[in-house]
């Protein structure tokens, strides 16, 4: 083998890249920074390539840097800490925004209900206490000649 010069082999568990002898790296660390296989797609000491060390605050998502988001704003859009299950500008995903008269609701956007009709039921306003169509729960509703009554189905 003719590695950089003629005659010069690279030793075991290295192969020849562009004239250097470089270790042979696999797996979930395909990539070598200085005879250390890693990956520099999750490395917050080699994000994107080697040496690229992530500030205080951001780990390497994809080989850049990316802020990172914990507690009660766990997820990240456009650099910005949020919650995409409460979020009416980033409901469910980054970007996804809910209409007027919805509010998001663990990821789904869903219109805000309150007053006599606190419950949503199918994008519409009722009081599963009361509602015929929606006793108890949305879709349940009381036979012929029984009325919601306190989420119960009861017969008059």
């Amino acid at each position: 083998m003719n590695c950089g010069s003629c005659g010069h082999k690279c030793a075991e568990g290295y192969s020849c890249d562009n004239g250097y002898c470089k270790k042979k790296c696999s797996g979930d660390k395909p990539d070598e920074c200085n005879g250390v296989c890693t990956n520099k797609k999750t490395d917050n000491m080699n994000c994107g390539s080697c040496g690229h060390k992530c500030a205080e605050g951001y780990s390497c998502d994809k080989s850049y840097f990316k802020k990172k988001c914990s507690g009660d704003k766990p997820d990240q859009c456009d650099g910005v800490c949020t919650n995409k299950k409460t979020d009416n500008m980033n409901c469910g995903s980054c970007g996804h925004k809910c209409a007027e008269g919805y509010s998001c609701d663990n990821g789904y956007c869903k219109k805000k209900c309150s007053g006599d009709k606190p419950d949503e039921c199918n994008g519409v306003c009722t009081n599963k206490k009361t509602d015929n169509m929606n006793c108890g729960s949305c879709g349940h509703k009381c036979a012929e000649g029984s009325y919601c009554i306190n989420s119960y189905c009861k017969h008059s």
